[in-house]
């Protein structure tokens, strides 16, 4: 019997995907990658609104098949509180691309279906898209997120300018539902190891729909920082993506009552790839321990 569900459910969800090539232009591939989602708040008549992008994670064993992963914060889930919500997926036409709404199921009966990592708000889960929508998804492959060895290999460091990709306050950057890209610069330290610090932060104006989006790097011509002997290599990947803001608040009490002021100051905070990497792996070995109990 748990075999015959397992099936239908590959059937009906598309678990696995032929791995993909990809372009060398990483930010394009993260604007096909990146799409928003929504569905209802805690408030009545509002909606919560974030963003997810997806990975690929192969099979052990295969070249050719991997996991598909949908990939976000971990909040941006939460404050969707129903069993569904809504991506919005882009589709190419003969005439450019149009956004295309897709319903998804996130929680059964009000149990959620996604993983988060204990230690970040990250949360993965098997892309819940059936074969007709999953082929309109841009899956990124894991090796693309970036751990220690990515930072000090490209001498990542504190004043490099990165990219982020979202949909701030629910805007998209055209009619089609893409995300809009904005960029900052690393603006914290130390970063590394990132099991320590966790995360790190950028120069960058956040808002509300930005959360759950990638923050990457695309360098050319990168070498060791005032070594010019070093070789000159053109490198990008994800390091990470984006959970918050960073805001001054400022609380006020008077004869008439108190009040409050939230001044952003600007400053975003960013989870490391790392936990991600880690999440998509205990996702993938608790499905298969799901698909094989002993």
């Amino acid at each position: 019997m748990r075999t015959i569900i397992l099936l239908l459910v590959v059937a009906v969800l598309a678990p696995l995907i032929r791995l993909e090539a990809q372009t060398n232009d990483l930010n394009v591939d993260l604007m096909h990658s990146t799409v928003k989602i929504e569905g209802p708040a805690a408030v009545p008549g509002k909606n919560a609104e974030g963003s997810v992008f997806f990975i690929s994670h192969p099979i052990s064993g295969s070249t050719n098949w991997g996991w598909n992963i949908m990939v976000t914060a971990a909040h941006v889930l939460d404050d969707i509180k129903s069993d569904n919500a809504i991506l919005y997926l882009h589709k190419q036409t003969t005439n450019g691309y149009e956004k295309l709404p897709c319903s998804i199921t996130i929680r059964n009966e009000g149990k959620p279906l996604w993983y988060k990592h204990p230690d970040a708000d990250v949360a993965v889960m098997i892309a819940p898209l059936s074969k007709e929508y999953i082929d309109l998804v841009h899956f990124l492959p894991s090796n693309r997120l970036a751990d220690d060895a990515t930072w000090e290999a490209r001498f990542i460091h504190p004043g490099d300018e990165v990219f982020c990709l979202g949909f701030p306050l629910g805007l998209e950057s055209s009619a089609a539902g893409f995300p809009i890209l904005r960029n900052g610069r690393i603006a914290s330290f130390p970063l590394l190891p990132t099991k320590t610090t966790k995360t790190f932060q950028l120069d960058l104006r956040v808002f509300g729909g930005n959360s759950g989006g990638p923050i990457y790097f695309q360098f050319f011509g990168r070498r060791k920082f005032g070594d010019f002997s070093s070789p000159q290599v053109d490198c990008s990947g994800i390091l990470g993506l984006m959970v918050q803001d960073i805001s001054y608040v400022q609380n006020t009490d008077s004869y008439f009552g108190s009040t409050s002021r939230r001044d952003p100051l600007g400053i975003a905070i960013v989870v490391h790839a790392s936990f991600i990497k880690e999440a998509i792996e205990t996702l993938i070995s608790n499905t298969e321990k799901q698909a094989h109990p002993k």
